[in-house]
């Protein structure tokens, strides 16, 4: 027996979020496609339409994908899993790596257009090709012990690289070639033999 699934697209952005929803068996487009801010107001109205939608068209289950953009889904996908409007439906969530979902345009289209409408149904209809990637979101408290860790990474890295300029810069004006006093050089010049040469030869000019 089929189930009933409604599959969403979500294009995430800074400032808002663009979601489209496509019937999985026919394709069709059952929701009319709307935007609402990147906020917990504008993710609780999202999943309010989402459910109140699923409802009235007697779907029990939901399959709603986006792409992984930096963290900026992480918020609304907190918000999906634990909401309360969401528990009558049978949920999948699925993260989506970009370039699979690249690739997926790339097969229907040579050149299709660049806007955030197309992005999110084009997200919808790989959702409801199915052969969905396994995605792994962990929770809370490994997320902030993983961006922790990077940010230790990076700043550790960022510390090595700096040490390293400082050290070249402080060779340059501080090593013992700017202490030795360099003794001119008796040359044979207009004065007579012997006579020590009007240009002295001093310590080399480094750059700063």
């Amino acid at each position: 027996m089929t189930v009933a699934t409604l599959c969403v697209g979500i294009d995430v952005h800074l400032d808002e979020l663009v979601l489209r929803a496509i019937d999985k068996a026919e394709g069709h487009e059952v929701l009319e496609r709307f935007r609402v801010t990147n906020n917990l107001p504008g993710s609780q109205a999202a999943l309010t339409t989402l459910a109140d939608t699923a409802t009235r068209l007697g779907y029990t289950r939901l399959e709603v994908g986006w792409e992984a953009t930096g963290l900026l889904w992480l918020p609304f996908h907190q918000q999906l899993t634990h909401s309360p409007y969401l528990q009558a439906f049978a949920l999948q969530s699925i993260c989506f790596n970009p370039k699979l979902v690249a690739n997926f345009k790339d097969g229907l289209v040579l050149r299709h257009p660049k806007n955030d409408d197309r992005d999110a149904w084009d997200i919808a209809s790989r959702v409801r090709l199915g052969e969905l990637p396994v995605s792994y979101v962990p929770s809370d408290f490994w997320q902030g012990v993983r961006r922790l860790s990077r940010y230790r990474y990076h700043l550790a890295r960022d510390l090595t690289r700096e040490e390293l300029r400082f050290r070249a810069n402080a060779f340059l004006k501080c090593s013992d070639w700017q202490r030795v006093k360099h003794r001119p050089t008796p040359l044979r010049g207009s004065g007579g033999m012997g006579s020590p040469s009007p240009i002295s030869t001093g310590p080399p000019a480094w750059p700063c």
